[in-house]
């Protein structure tokens, strides 16, 4: 009997909607490589994956994955760095480029030493992603709220994306509310294109 999809699978599933071969791509939060190994399959060689993460055994996680899949190349950087750096490390030519970037927010699974994303690092980085997004460019933002700070994370979170220009944006909610476990939400922001914008747009007399 089919069953719904856990919401890092709809957010996997959204991205491959999206992501296309010779892609620009981030991975803001690396963990254990499952969201940047995905990015590098649906980019190819002929496009670049950006994958941060503040633990070094997120990154060798994410390398080990990427090598077993053989996926791993020049074209995947992993960068062993807060995402509030975000603008910093991603080079200018990928201002306004960016097809999909990932976040996957909370603590990483069976981390030895779990260190969890922080409020105002996280709004940072989702706020210079907007900068990064090409036209018709995805964010996804899996939140967790059931650890310590998630819920104060996640709802900040929601409160900044209802806040965004819906000229410019589109926000889309996934969540399971019938659910008493405080289970995680999945945002999907969608940079609309300028054209919508001119059409939709009325000059002050």
């Amino acid at each position: 009997m089919p069953s719904l999809p856990r919401l890092t699978e709809m957010a996997h599933s959204l991205v491959s909607l999206w992501l296309r071969p010779g892609d620009l791509a981030i991975d803001a939060t690396a963990g254990n490589g499952h969201d940047t190994a995905l990015m590098a399959r649906l980019v190819g060689p002929t496009g670049s994956v950006l994958a941060l993460d503040i633990q070094p055994e997120g990154l060798e996680n994410t390398r080990l994955k990427l090598l077993e899949e053989g996926t791993f190349g020049d074209h995947i950087k992993l960068v062993l760095a807060d995402h509030a750096r975000l603008e910093q490390l991603a080079t200018a030519d990928w201002m306004d480029r960016v097809r999909v970037i990932m976040f996957n927010l909370g603590y990483r699974p069976n981390s030895e030493r779990p260190v969890s994303t922080g409020l105002v690092t996280t709004l940072s980085a989702m706020g210079q992603s907007l900068g990064l997004l090409e036209e018709g460019g995805l964010m996804t933002v899996v939140a967790y709220r059931a650890h310590d700070g998630g819920e104060s994370e996640t709802q900040a979170i929601l409160e900044w994306a209802m806040s965004l220009d819906d000229r410019l944006w589109h926000v889309a909610r996934y969540d399971l509310p019938n659910i008493r476990s405080r289970p995680p939400i999945l945002l999907a922001i969608n940079k609309r294109k300028h054209r919508s914008l001119v059409k939709n747009f009325i000059p002050i007399p």
